[in-house]
């Protein structure tokens, strides 16, 4: 979570296919990014991580479905009657954030549910 908080948008330089031939589906892609001006630096075997964003017409059409105003601040915060341990949760907890940024950033509406993001959400659930 760290390190999603204080990521940054990079543009791409480039995108290359590496295979010869694709036909069981699969794909290995080259992406260069562009570093320049960030601050950032990268060696080789270092480890880098690719946060997704949703769109806006993504976020506004599923807060129409909702009837969610996307300036409606709201916090995760622990339910008080769950005494289990607190998994390690994919967004941040305990402070103040909009609709609109945890539907942008921080809910994945291209994949499918995960065991792993259920489990993180249970402590947070009311009773």
């Amino acid at each position: 979570m760290r390190h999603y908080l204080s990521s940054k948008p990079l543009p791409v330089k480039s995108i290359r296919e590496l295979r010869q031939q694709t036909v069981d589906g699969g794909s290995t892609l080259e992406i260069i990014f562009d570093l320049q001006g960030t601050g950032l630096t990268y060696t080789t075997a270092a480890n880098s991580a690719i946060y997704a964003t949703n769109t806006t017409e993504d976020v506004e059409k599923f807060a129409q479905m909702f009837q969610l105003n996307l300036d409606t601040t709201f916090v995760f915060s622990k339910n008080s009657e769950f005494s289990g341990k607190m998994p390690k949760t994919p967004f941040p907890t305990g402070s103040s954030m909009s609709f609109r940024e945890a539907l942008t950033k921080h809910i994945d509406f291209t994949a499918a549910i995960s065991k792993k993001m259920l489990t993180a959400m249970i402590p947070l659930c009311e009773a």
